[in-house]
């Protein structure tokens, strides 16, 4: 009868994830064993590599913060969608810091590149349903969602949020973030002529 294994999957990316708060995106397998006590070879029992380590705790990461936003952006009100999908991108930061350092090892596009192979199916797909929810919300928040204006909603949901959310992730983070991000989504979405009141 094999013996059962000591670590689960989920065990060794909580090691890796408080490991690269510890140590910083250099992480090293040796780093992950340390945390978790274990082994190095219970980690390469389920991970062929530190890069599909490292990648695999950046997409559970992901998923864990497409929770909120998909909640943020399914609500009733299009402008309550709008400044809660943005909210939402400091706010999980502040309470995931693991995962938020996590969020930052790679981009879809470099893993899609230069990734194991394991991981392109997973990761090509990460997005779907993120993109879709915010098709939706286009849909609802413009009387016509035109390519510009669809554009402007994901950088005011999007790219704006977490681009000033961002270089705060690893020191502390200010209480002003998300009245910041809330700002920026607001008067970016707006210029597609649709929150304006």
């Amino acid at each position: 009868m094999a013996r059962p294994a000591r670590f689960t999957e989920d065990d060794v990316l909580d090691g890796a994830a408080r490991a690269l708060l510890d140590v910083g995106p250099t992480v090293t397998i040796a780093d992950v064993a340390r945390e978790i006590q274990g082994p190095s070879g219970s980690i390469y029992h389920r991970f062929a590599s530190r890069e599909e380590l490292l990648g695999q705790l950046w997409i559970r990461s992901i998923r864990r913060f497409h929770v909120g936003l998909l909640e943020a952006a399914a609500r009733p009100d299009p402008r309550e969608a709008v400044i809660a999908s943005a909210r939402h991108i400091p706010a999980f930061c502040r309470r995931h810091p693991a995962d938020a350092r996590a969020m930052l090892l790679f981009s879809t596009r470099r893993l899609l590149e230069t990734g194991p192979a394991s991981l392109h199916g997973e990761v090509a797909h990460l997005n779907d349903d993120v993109d879709q929810a915010l098709e939706r919300l286009a849909e609802r928040l413009y009387p016509e969602p035109t390519p510009q204006r669809r554009e402007l909603l994901m950088v005011a949901t999007r790219l704006a949020p977490y681009g000033i959310t961002r270089p705060f992730i690893a020191r502390e983070m200010p209480d002003w973030l998300e009245d910041a991000v809330e700002a920026a989504a607001t008067s970016i979405a707006d210029l597609g002529g649709a929150l304006h009141r």
